[in-house]
């Protein structure tokens, strides 16, 4: 019979595919920023430590610990920072009295700490859930608010809270590149209403009811414009379609068609040049081909 030979000598340890997965993650320009939080079940309102990770794509994903993220197990749930409508700092501390281990609250360091029974399941040092008296320990926390959901997360340092709060409002609403007041028109009711436009560089254009508003009504997403078209008071086609406002503009999306209604020429330009400007900037599409419909723009 035929002998195979395998070559062990190229053949990756189990301490290295370890320590490549690790160095991998560490390393990805994808992560923009990671670590232990705590959360509250959607169904079982106890808290358990998550281990955490948000990345450039504006997604935040979740593991049971950080082992499990680090040898590359599907993340137990994924939370598009597109779908959070709010970020809003609450005082809601845990009443579980649960948190994680570290080098400042190890049972070693602090009596009031206990672990939990242990089932016989192999368990990690990082993520794993301990009883602590609260009254001991502070807790800072804030909520994510999509349509279906809202999650509620904790840290145990003001630091850490701060860097996190700091990197989701990026990756949720981004920088505001221009804010201004247009009547918009309803896609059911056909109702013009006046919102609060606000463009942020990720490609979102948020609107709300007031001007300090929090929590938007809805958003745009520009990366999925097909064109844009600047309606010209005076002309013919404009008048008949928007006999009642002036200075147009039109978002079309595969999904609708969003009718803005500037206060003046100056604005519809302005939020026209605007949005080309951001489309160019991050190259998604052929953003010259959006087609401004009228010459005399």
């Amino acid at each position: 019979g035929t002998t195979q030979t395998i070559n062990m000598a190229h053949r990756p340890s189990a301490v290295q595919q370890y320590y490549n997965r690790f160095a991998s993650t560490m390393k990805s320009a994808e992560v923009q920023h990671e670590g232990v939080l705590l959360k509250q079940g959607n169904v079982n309102k106890a808290f358990k430590a998550r281990y955490f990770v948000l990345y450039k794509n504006r997604t935040l994903a979740y593991w049971l610990n950080q082992t499990a993220e680090i040898y590359g197990k599907d993340p137990i749930h994924v939370i598009k920072m597109t779908e959070v409508r709010s970020i809003k700092i609450v005082n809601k501390p845990p009443k579980q009295r649960r948190a994680w281990l570290s080098p400042s609250l190890s049972p070693t360091t602090n009596s009031s700490l206990t672990h939990e029974p242990n089932d016989g399941a192999a368990e990690d040092e990082i993520g794993d859930d301990i009883d602590i008296d609260f009254e001991k320990t502070r807790y800072f926390c804030f909520e994510l608010v999509t349509r279906s959901r809202t999650f509620l997360l904790c840290c145990e340092e003001a630091t850490e809270f701060n860097q996190w709060i700091r990197h989701l409002n990026h990756a949720v609403f981004g920088r505001a590149v221009y804010k201004a007041w247009f009547t918009k028109l309803g896609a059911k009711t056909k109702s013009w209403k006046r919102r609060w436009f606000v463009v942020f560089d990720t490609l979102e254009m948020r609107y709300y009811e007031q001007q300090n508003g929090t929590r938007p009504k809805g958003s745009i997403q520009l990366a999925e414009l097909t064109q844009i078209a600047v309606h010209a008071s005076g002309d013919t086609a404009s008048d008949a379609k928007y006999p009642k406002h002036q200075h147009i503009v039109e978002l079309m999306t595969p999904d609708r068609v969003w009718a803005l209604a500037a206060d003046s020429r100056t604005q519809q330009q302005a939020c026209f040049a605007q949005i080309c400007e951001l489309l160019e900037a991050h190259d998604t599409r052929k953003w010259w081909r959006l087609k401004p419909v009228y010459a005399n723009y």
